[in-house]
């Protein structure tokens, strides 16, 4: 609702601009993530989860709004890592990080002792391509079937119109750093084993051409080792 009138074409078009603007700013500061993954070190599992909580904890205490998903990769290459991250920010958030300095004392006191880094990837998020925004607006899946995609640029734009179709609910990312040119994550939820079964997106997929590779994994979401109640930003 507006207090005011609008008197002239001009103010209309700058106003409808100004919005659109404004649309697009919002749509940026949501369309990107990021994972941290870890390799637990074998039998120190429980020292983790607990050293984990400890580190959520801290990040509570600091009152850190950004949404900090956990997830166990069940199968599939690096079966037995840990994946945490973070989805629905924009860049600016990851460059305003609550106390980074106290963040990485924290994690080495807590988390470190247990585990080992494996990759960090910087996400963007394809939204023409999405049709899911359940990460970021904090209501996971209890799995996510991950569909981890390298191509070449002909491919990901092949990828980026195939997906567009009937795929059922999916999120498509491409990775901006931490990977291979044209590396995608396409991420889509299923609430149990039976829902794996079904196949369109694995479907739509052999339709990408040569020089394409893609691996499946299932991510199980871990609830006690997640942060996501805090308001959002």
């Amino acid at each position: 609702m507006y207090a005011w009138k609008i008197r002239s074409a001009g103010m209309i078009t700058w106003v409808l601009l100004a919005a659109t603007a404004a649309g697009l700013e919002a749509q940026d500061r949501a369309s990107y993530a990021a994972l941290f993954a870890y390799q637990v070190d074998r039998g120190a599992e429980g020292e983790f989860a607990t050293g984990y909580r400890t580190h959520l904890a801290w990040h509570r205490a600091k009152g850190d709004t950004l949404g900090w998903y956990g997830w166990f990769v069940l199968t599939g290459e690096g079966a037995g890592t840990f994946v945490d991250g973070i989805f629905g920010v924009g860049l600016r958030a990851l460059d305003e990080r609550v106390d980074p300095a106290g963040d990485l004392a924290d994690a080495a006191a807590n988390v470190n002792p247990y585990a080992r880094p494996v990759y960090r990837k910087l996400l963007r998020r394809v939204p023409a391509s999405s049709a899911t925004a359940i990460l970021e607006e904090r209501h996971p899946s209890r799995f996510l079937e991950v569909f981890h995609i390298a191509t070449t640029a002909a491919g990901a734009e092949r990828l980026e119109r195939l997906v567009q179709g009937d795929a059922g609910p999916r999120a498509l990312y491409a990775v901006m750093n931490g990977g291979a040119l044209c590396e995608y994550l396409l991420l889509v939820p299923r609430g149990s084993f039976a829902e794996f079964e079904e196949g369109r997106v694995r479907d739509l997929l052999h339709g990408i051409g040569d020089g394409t590779t893609v691996s499946t994994a299932a991510w199980l979401f871990r609830p006690d080792l997640s942060l996501l109640s805090l308001d959002a930003r």
